[in-house]
């Protein structure tokens, strides 16, 4: 299987992350995840609940920690879903929410650890005239500015989106 790239990195981030805190130890005595069956021993897997968009690495990242010895059980959930689980006492050894801002203020407990991964690069166009007017030729605009600029009329701007999946 070829990957891209950046999905090659996402990859091999994800993957030293998940290690690095497999090395880490973990509470033995945590109950299972809802997943796993009460009267089961607890399961000896690294587990990880992310975002659904980790889907498609799913394979490469449990054949790499195969390779390395780990054996890692992945769960998926949407943003708002992770952080429910886990206040309502699911046990997992990492979370990988799609958006870490909102588990880092909602979760119940802060996270014992929190590293940014990689940072998606956005591309925002604007004619030289307009940038000049802005002030943005002179000093790069933060999201606060951009902000700022749409709500008061003075810059009109689109954002592309996946279309959702059309049902069979």
């Amino acid at each position: 299987m070829s990957l891209a790239p950046a999905r090659r990195f996402a990859l091999g981030a994800l993957l030293a992350l998940a290690l690095g805190l497999a090395g880490c130890g973990r509470d033995e005595a945590a109950t299972p995840t809802a997943a796993a069956p009460q009267a089961s021993p607890p399961s000896t897997a690294f587990t990880v609940l992310a975002g659904s968009e980790l889907k498609d690495l799913e394979a490469p990242l449990v054949e790499a920690a195969r390779a390395a010895g780990v054996e890692l059980q992945l769960s998926y959930a949407g943003t708002l879903d992770i952080v429910e689980r886990v206040n309502a006492g699911e046990r997992f050894d990492a979370i990988l929410p799609p958006n870490g801002a909102y588990p880092a203020l909602a979760l119940a407990k802060p996270a014992v650890a929190r590293e940014k991964l990689f940072y998606s690069r956005i591309a925002l166009g604007v004619k030289a005239a307009k940038a000049a007017r802005l002030g943005w030729d002179k000093r790069a605009p933060g999201w606060a500015d951009i902000a700022r600029a749409a709500s008061t009329g003075q810059l009109r701007y689109g954002m592309t989106t996946r279309p959702a999946p059309t049902p069979a």
